[in-house]
């Protein structure tokens, strides 16, 4: 065969290999690194396809060319071994092999007559290229692999040492002086080595990939089918239910697998059931059924969960609490797979706790009745005791004022200095007996709903200097400086002039107790404002005691104070705050206070009034 014949055969050969490759890997499934072994079958290809006389001018470029698409196709093979192996490689040495052949194959291709070294250069390249991809296949050949890894290391090793052979028959001494003389003799030996070496590696390397994939998938079989056995041992040793699988088979539910719970709970042996699974459908209770129907629709696509009831054979009831979810096969028939659990307990106990939950509800409401009337009875006690002493009222108010009225007649006779000590003593009692009965018997009246506001025009100014000058001469005894502060607030008003007051002297006739020194302020301003009516704040603040905050929600309820104790140094009967919030809240607003102890109190209410007509 001469030489053009031979190169031309050999393109023709490597690149029906380089097609082979290229189908396999855009056709079948590849590993990581068979993209590297086409390019390579590919570049060898190209290779030989520039060996062929008259293809290309014999330049230097085409001789470093040609060479390195030569090279170049064996490195990508061992490339493509490195990534198939597993193994990782920086590309870094890639490019200095490729930096060092460029340097020194391309310094001796400048001079044509330099045959010999360019031989013995690209043959220490193959050589060495062919023995690393066969030591790389040996060395990390996986255990369950056939014959195709040690067929590609034996032959490499093989075109290795005929590569070191090819050296030194062309070191010898044979005249050649171009690259296809040198194709005679060895070196057209050489060159079918080269064919069969692309053959070779072609349908070996196929071979390994495809070996790799019956592999891995008769291990992704036997990992199922432990899974699978897996499966079936967990759903057997289900303490309380089992697991299942059926289809429908020509309309009909057929079981393919069912585990062995089925017959602890439901007296049906499984065995059967797979052959027959009509003895299972026909225990569900008439109130299940349609559920049960409703989850066999050939058509179904969503998950079904439910409880169910069932009769076992021995005519106990059971409940299951079901959940299935459909799985569509490739042939595209659905197939159920779902778990059943035994939840009689749990329903036992939840009729039990509904039985209980019932018999509380029913004392529940026996007691809020119960509870009701003792309400009801006890306001209307309450209600009754307002209206006798609302009623009572001047006959308890009658006999103190007449023992007032008879003291200050007795004191204005007196002769003696001791009869006159004693009858003060008796006057004073009287009156604070007398303020006690008062503030009694005004929250009964508020209580009983007997208190009626009296409407009448005054001017604010009045009431706060009214206020300041029944407290002044207390204030002046202790040292105390009295203020008055107003701040937008219509100068006449229209109200209950006579609660307003009230109010007010009992917020400062409280500061005038609990200050020592300092001062005490009377204030007032407009909150909000309407067509016809404006909601005043009044506050007396002082610079007293203080109270404390744990105390203050119970300073308004009746008979409440700061100080509960026997022994307490201010007395009263903590019926003022109770009264004065009520007189508030019978004007629409409210009343509060707000305290620093140590630092002062500042009580205030706030009451709707109209504007007032102008003098």
């Amino acid at each position: 065969m001469d030489t053009t014949t031979m190169l031309g055969t050999n393109a023709l050969l490597s690149s029906a290999a380089a097609l082979v490759m290229f189908v396999a890997l855009r056709t079948r499934k590849t590993y990581a690194g068979f993209g590297f072994w086409t390019a390579g079958v590919a570049c060898l290809a190209l290779g030989a396809a520039l060996l062929i006389p008259g293809v290309l001018p014999q330049a230097w470029i085409v001789r470093v060319v040609r060479n390195a698409f030569l090279l170049g196709g064996l490195h990508l093979l061992l490339r493509g071994m490195l990534l198939f192996r597993g193994c990782r490689v920086s590309y870094r040495w890639d490019a200095l092999l490729a930096i060092v052949f460029l340097l020194v194959f391309g310094y001796y291709s400048v001079d044509p007559a330099q045959l010999d070294a360019r031989i013995v250069i690209y043959c220490v390249f193959a050589a060495f290229l062919s023995l690393a991809t066969a030591i790389l296949t040996i060395r990390y050949r996986p255990a369950y692999f056939g014959s195709n890894d040690i067929l590609l290391a034996v032959w490499l090793m093989v075109f290795c040492v005929l590569s070191f052979v090819r050296i030194a028959h062309q070191l010898s001494g044979p005249d050649v002086t171009t690259a296809f003389e040198a194709l005679k003799g060895f070196g057209s030996l050489y060159a079918m080595a080269q064919i069969l070496t692309v053959q070779l590696l072609t349908l070996t390397l196929i071979s390994m990939n495809s070996q790799r994939i019956e592999y891995e998938h008769a291990r992704s079989e036997s990992r199922l089918r432990e899974s699978e056995d897996e499966m079936r041992s967990i759903g057997d040793n289900l303490p309380d239910g089992f697991v299942y699988q059926f289809e429908i088979r020509n309309g009909a539910p057929a079981f393919t697998h069912i585990s062995a719970g089925v017959e602890k709970l439901l007296g049906l042996k499984p065995d059967h059931l797979m052959q027959d699974p009509q003895p299972l459908f026909s225990v569900i209770a008439p109130s299940s059924t349609t559920a049960t129907i409703a989850t066999l629709d050939e058509h179904a696509t969503a998950e079904y969960s439910g409880v169910r009831r069932y009769g076992r054979t021995d005519g106990a009831q059971v409940w299951l609490h079901v959940r299935s979810a459909p799985m569509h096969r490739e042939r595209g028939k659905p197939v159920w797979v779902g778990v059943a659990v035994d939840v009689t307990r749990l329903k036992e106990t939840e009729a039990e706790l509904e039985r209980h939950r019932n018999y509380l509800e029913e004392m529940v409401e026996a007691r809020t009745a119960a509870l009701s009337e003792a309400k009801q009875a006890a306001e209307a006690a309450n209600v009754a005791k307002g209206y006798f002493l609302a009623n009572m009222s001047p006959e308890i108010r009658t006999p103190m004022n007449a023992i007032l009225g008879f003291s200050h007649l007795m004191r204005r006779d007196a002769v003696s200095a001791q009869e006159i000590n004693r009858l003060d003593k008796i006057e004073a009692a009287a009156k604070h007996l007398l303020a006690v009965i008062n503030d009694i018997l005004d929250l009964s009246k508020i209580e009983a709903e007997k208190v009626q506001l009296e409407v009448r025009d005054f001017a604010l100014d009045d009431v706060l200097g009214h206020v300041a000058t029944l407290i002044s001469d207390g204030a002046s005894a202790k040292g105390l400086t009295i203020r008055m502060e107003v701040d937008t607030v219509p100068p006449r008003l229209r109200g209950d002039l006579t609660r307003l007051r009230q109010a007010l002297l009992n917020y400062a006739g409280n500061a005038l107790k609990f200050t020592q020194r300092g001062s005490i302020t009377l204030r007032a301003r407009q909150v909000e404002t309407e067509e016809s009516r404006c909601l005043i704040r009044f506050e007396v603040e002082d610079t007293g005691i203080g109270i404390a905050p744990e105390v203050i929600p119970q300073l308004f309820q009746p008979f409440q104070q700061a100080d509960a104790s026997t022994t307490r140094e201010f007395g009263g009967t903590g019926l003022g705050l109770a009264i004065t919030r009520r007189q508030a809240q019978m004007m629409g607003g409210d009343a509060g206070v707000d305290s620093i102890p140590d630092k002062g109190c500042c009580f205030w209410f706030t009451a709707w009034l109209a504007h007032g007509a102008p003098p």
